[in-house]
């Protein structure tokens, strides 16, 4: 048989949506334990505006189409990292390939020396996978919706966005090998440290 990634990844044991949301989620961990131990740059456009968020009217949320779950979320100050991506991976119905080109983005941005903290990983990790679905899928949510969900403004979503693609020069685009060979990586790290688990 041929060794391309195609028939290698046939080799592999399939991995499981949670199994990768799981995986996904323990690289970011990792990540955060070690930048905790670098010293911080200047604030970024990504990092949480709590005065924003505090000036918010929640009851324009509430009246607004979100759905109890929404409000109990984004409204728990001890939400963890765990609840929020699990919670927009549902909300925007990502399969494993939307996961798995979600991970190469934050791959490619922090490449480029951005140093993720608690401060700012979830409005980096939501900027990416607005991004991803975006250059991905024919039809996706308007900023303006997943503005109002995240009870912040629509520019400074947009804004995100487009730092988000700055800092990787716009590369979206990933070839089939790229994301053959990414994908076998994510298999072999699933199986080295979930594979024992059953997820529902």
């Amino acid at each position: 048989m041929e060794n391309t990634p195609e028939a290698l990844f046939e080799n592999e044991e399939k991995m499981p949506k949670n199994g990768l949301i799981e995986t996904i989620l323990m690289i970011i961990n990792k990540i955060l334990d070690y930048t905790s131990t670098l010293e911080q740059k200047m604030p970024s456009i990504f990092d949480e505006n709590k005065d924003i968020q505090n000036e918010c009217d929640s009851d324009k949320l509430n009246t607004s189409s979100s759905s109890n779950d929404e409000n109990v979320i984004f409204n728990d100050k001890n939400y963890t990292l765990h609840d929020y991506f699990s919670y927009w991976v549902d909300k925007l119905d990502f399969n494993e390939n939307l996961l798995i080109l979600t991970m190469m983005n934050i791959d490619k941005f922090l490449s480029k020396n951005f140093i993720l903290t608690p401060n700012n990983v979830k409005n980096v990790l939501f900027s990416c996978m607005v991004l991803t679905q975006k250059s991905n899928e024919d039809e996706t949510i308007y900023d303006k919706d997943y503005a109002k969900i995240l009870k912040i403004k629509t520019d400074e979503l947009i804004n995100m966005e487009l730092e988000f693609l700055k800092i990787i020069d716009y590369r979206l685009h990933v070839s089939g090998e790229e994301f053959d060979n990414y994908k076998i990586r994510m298999v072999k790290i699933w199986k080295q440290n979930f594979s024992y688990f059953t997820f529902g």
